[in-house]
């Protein structure tokens, strides 16, 4: 079995920069400090900690979006489908 954090670091290790580039929240129970670091150095753009408020799963979505999507503007090879 792979945890989260495992399979996000094979995934960003795929030779395809659309794996690499693929948006990624952890949503868990783990709340600290180091589980926020931990999730930023597996590969995770944003982390939330549970208990969440809807509204903050869903501002961390669009703040994923938005980021993508200006990622995508500033490298349209990023974009292509392999």
């Amino acid at each position: 079995m792979v945890n989260g954090y495992t399979l996000l670091q094979q995934i960003r290790a795929l030779p395809s920069q659309q794996g690499r580039q693929i948006p990624a929240i952890a949503l868990t129970a783990y709340a600290r400090e180091d589980d926020l670091q931990r999730a930023i150095a597996s590969g995770y753009q944003q982390h939330v900690a549970k208990p969440l408020e809807p509204e903050r799963l869903v501002q961390a979505v669009i703040a994923l979006t938005q980021s993508a999507a200006h990622i995508s503007a500033q490298r349209p090879e990023l974009s292509n489908s392999d």
